[in-house]
């Protein structure tokens, strides 16, 4: 353990713990890495500032727009690249 690693101490379930230690010789990891890689992988899917806005204007139906085909939504993007 480094100086920079804290200990987590959790009871989990027999059959999740021993799932965990087949699921580490199986990847040939040890089972603090296999936890530490579900756990980042858990909160890296926690959805980012921009995410958490754009879900709020969406609720809010702000900046929606109806497009009826691909073809009227490419040209709408085109034109939209020209006035910038």
């Amino acid at each position: 353990m480094s100086l920079r690693d804290s200990r987590l101490t959790v009871d989990i379930p027999q059959e999740l713990h021993k799932m965990f230690k087949v699921e580490a010789v199986a990847e040939g990891v040890s089972v603090k890495t296999l936890v530490v890689e579900a756990m980042e992988y858990f909160l890296s899917k926690k959805p980012n500032k921009q995410t958490l806005e754009t879900f709020a204007r969406t609720d809010n139906k702000d900046e929606l727009h109806e497009i009826l085909n691909v073809k009227e939504y490419l040209r709408s993007i085109q034109e939209k690249a020209k006035q910038e």
